[in-house]
């Protein structure tokens, strides 16, 4: 616990140093990160972060960066059981990063859309979409492919 402890200050001091040197890209990122290392003991906290980075996709231009932080704020609302909120957010995601984007990303946000839907009551619509973000996932990320199989065949409707 105490590395880990030593890690999130570590990523709050450098988000610090990002703020103040104005370093836009740098800040984006390590948002997303230590949001994600929240995202499961303290969603709230994940939630404001993600919130933040949202926040500093619009001066990066929007894009990728806007559906990366949309699609954290999708698996926060999910987390909070918030799921017409994430559904709105993660489809949103998917406008933004287009159909040339990072194919990882594009999975990644099925995946949660599919999270979401099973949610609020949509199995097939769930199934449908986590199969399709997996197999997208597949085609760059096998570790993260295999976790999210894994998530899914938790799912009820996804055998």
């Amino acid at each position: 616990m105490g590395d880990r402890t030593a890690g999130l200050a570590c990523l709050e001091q450098a988000i610090d140093v990002a703020q103040k040197q104005g370093n836009s890209r740098m800040l984006f990122h390590l948002l997303i990160e230590l949001g994600n290392e929240n995202a499961e003991s303290y969603p709230e906290r994940a939630l404001d972060l993600h919130k933040r980075a949202l926040s500093v996709a619009s001066e990066l231009g929007g894009g990728c960066f806007e559906a990366e932080a949309l699609c954290n704020l999708g698996g926060d609302y999910c987390r909070l059981g918030q799921y017409a909120d994430a559904q709105g957010l993660l489809e949103r995601g998917l406008q933004r990063i287009g159909q040339d984007g990072d194919r990882r990303l594009m999975g990644v946000l099925l995946f949660n859309l599919g999270e979401a839907h099973k949610g609020l009551g949509g199995m097939a619509k769930a199934s449908e979409y986590a199969r399709a973000g997996i197999a997208m996932v597949e085609e760059t990320d096998g570790r993260l492919a295999s976790e999210l199989k894994e998530q899914a065949s938790r799912w009820e409707c996804i055998t």
